[in-house]
């Protein structure tokens, strides 16, 4: 699910992306876009397979900032299905919650780098509350919880603000670590409505 050929849905037919200026950046927007974590590889040469519809973009460029490919520069293509770009991504970051009453209720811990971590209290509201509930299929959020409200975690602290639109908690704004001013008496928590 987290890697293969690019297809894009353009007039109602899905299409490739040719591998002209196909890069790393643009394998990123297209990772994010899926809910797969990071991109590890943009692929070339038809890595994974020859599309056989329309090809729709050519000389993608991004800077890897971009909510979805359709907002990189591109070009109408001129290439062979030889050129077909593709991506290989991390695979989405799971997310869990711990020491609630319920699997919708609990500490919100995130994992990375096969290790699970919390979330960092500072900046953590309703609209977080609401990505993690969504995502772990619970309903709405009814509270978000700081202050280690369901016990100390271990692990890496993560920070992150969020609008409560995005499709998955890496996709809000996330600092891995390392954060200075956070301790585990900050975790975060969530209670959603199941």
């Amino acid at each position: 699910m987290c890697s293969g050929r690019v297809e894009v849905y353009h007039k109602s037919v899905w299409g490739t992306v040719c591998d002209n200026g196909w890069n790393v950046n643009a394998a990123s927007v297209v990772c994010r876009m899926l809910n797969c974590g990071q991109a590890l590889s943009a692929t070339k040469g038809a890595y994974y397979g020859e599309g056989t519809e329309d090809i729709w973009l050519d000389n993608v460029t991004c800077q890897g900032t971009e909510l979805v490919i359709a907002q990189c520069y591109s070009n109408p293509a001129y290439c062979t299905h030889r050129k077909d770009a593709g991506v290989i991504c991390s695979g989405p970051v799971p997310i869990r919650l711990v020491n609630g009453s319920n699997m919708c209720t609990g500490r919100v811990e995130v994992y990375r780098n096969s290790v699970w971590g919390t979330v960092c209290d500072n900046g953590w509201d309703i609209n977080a509350a609401s990505v993690v509930c969504r995502l772990l299929n619970c309903g709405t959020a009814l509270s978000a919880r700081t202050g280690a409200y369901y016990g100390e975690g271990t692990g890496d602290i993560w920070t992150t603000k969020c609008l409560g639109t995005e499709p998955a908690l890496d996709q809000c704004s996330v600092n891995a670590g390392g954060v200075k001013n956070c301790t585990h008496i900050q975790d975060a928590g969530v209670t959603c409505s199941g």
